[in-house]
């Protein structure tokens, strides 16, 4: 199918990522699509190291179109942002980029247009390969490497899935317009969208590829967006956040989808601070039994001794200090508790929405189509 280059407004919600920006904008400035058919949207969500100036830099040296917005917002914030600008200046579709990925498969915009063009309209993701570097010059010395070597995939294949993340997400207008991100989701907010978009009676496809087509490139961080979270903020949206853990792993009834669950690192996590909060509960209840109290006081103690652990692995793993690590145990503890006990309800109250739009029933079996390179 013949596409006909359509406006494209390629958006990027960054905070503090002054460290791979310049690579991300090279390589979307390496795309084969016309340069007049772009114009790039930077939304800083209040970066302290610069990020705003380097996107400005790097950009006009680039001699891509392009609007750097500075306004402090979490990543529905951000994304929201972008919609409404890219919205306002006409845009036919929003490719939605995280600021450490690297793009690698220059014709990646052309491919994911003709699949929303054939099997749409749709949000089409593309998959990207995860590569983390022990140091700074490892990771700058892989994204010049990659840059000479970027190139085009043989063979795409494209999938029908309930949700997608957006890393690399390409979204027509007719969807943005009607589909917004929820602000709410400070987190998880890619599997929420997905959800919206399948129940607005839009479809999401995620696209694989014979080599790699775009790498997401990390540092080792000491903390990450859930540790530097307010408690507010990790808290706001809570059923549905819930809501979306049971959207996700649903899988035909209440018990099968516990099961998925708990195979999964975020479901052991849940399960963790539903435990240590029910030692807690059943110690407090024992302890003031007059003939249990040895027993409750015995489950108290147990429960400070898993929380000090704890505590001490946060604050030498993620936390800057032993305030933060408090304050993130709080609120990973009444978030895993709540989830934990929410979850089954969730799953059984909202069983026909999440059957019709999640993996189970017509998306057990996944759509799948092969695309090939012209």
């Amino acid at each position: 199918m013949r596409i006909m280059f359509p406006s494209i407004a390629v958006c990027l919600t960054c905070k503090n990522a002054s460290t791979t920006l310049k690579y991300t904008l090279q390589s979307i400035a390496s795309l084969n699509y016309p340069r007049e058919r772009l114009i790039v949207i930077v939304v800083d969500g209040g970066s302290i190291d610069g990020t705003a100036d380097v996107a400005r830099k790097v950009l006009s040296l680039l001699n891509l179109k392009h609007e750097v917005i500075v306004k402090p917002s979490n990543i529905p914030e951000g994304r929201n942002i972008c919609i409404r600008r890219a919205l306002e200046i006409g845009a036919e579709y929003i490719f939605f980029l995280d600021s450490d990925v690297i793009v690698v498969d220059r014709d990646i915009l052309v491919e994911l247009i003709r699949i929303d063009k054939e099997y749409g309209p749709c949000v089409v993701h593309a998959s990207t390969e995860h590569k983390v570097f022990s140091n700074l010059k490892e990771l700058q010395s892989f994204c010049n490497r990659v840059a000479k070597l970027s190139g085009s995939s043989t063979i795409l294949s494209a999938r029908a899935v309930p949700w997608c993340s957006m890393g690399l997400t390409l979204i027509p207008k007719c969807i943005v317009e009607q589909v917004k991100f929820d602000e709410d989701m400070t987190f998880a907010e890619d599997r929420y969208y997905g959800y919206l978009v399948r129940k607005s009676g839009y479809k999401v496809y995620s696209v694989n590829a014979d080599k790699p087509l775009a790498y997401d490139v990390n540092l080792p961080k000491r903390s990450d967006i859930y540790v530097n979270m307010s408690i507010r903020d990790y808290l706001r949206g809570l059923y549905k956040k819930a809501f979306t853990m049971a959207y996700m792993y649903y899988d035909g009834n209440v018990l099968k989808t516990m099961a998925k669950l708990l195979k999964d690192v975020a479901g052991k996590r849940i399960l963790f601070h539903s435990l240590t909060m029910l030692i807690l509960i059943a110690g407090l209840v024992m302890f003031f039994a007059t003939p249990l109290q040895l027993w409750g006081l015995a489950l108290i103690t147990l429960y400070i001794a898993i929380d000090l652990t704890y505590l001490v692995r946060l604050w030498k793993v993620k936390c800057r200090n032993i305030l933060q690590a408090l304050a993130n145990l709080f609120k990973f503890r009444i978030y895993g508790f709540y989830v934990g006990i929410l979850l089954p309800i969730i799953t059984l109250k909202h069983k026909k929405q999440l059957k019709l739009h999640s993996r189970a029933g017509e998306y057990r079996k996944l759509i799948v189509e092969i695309a090939r390179k012209s």
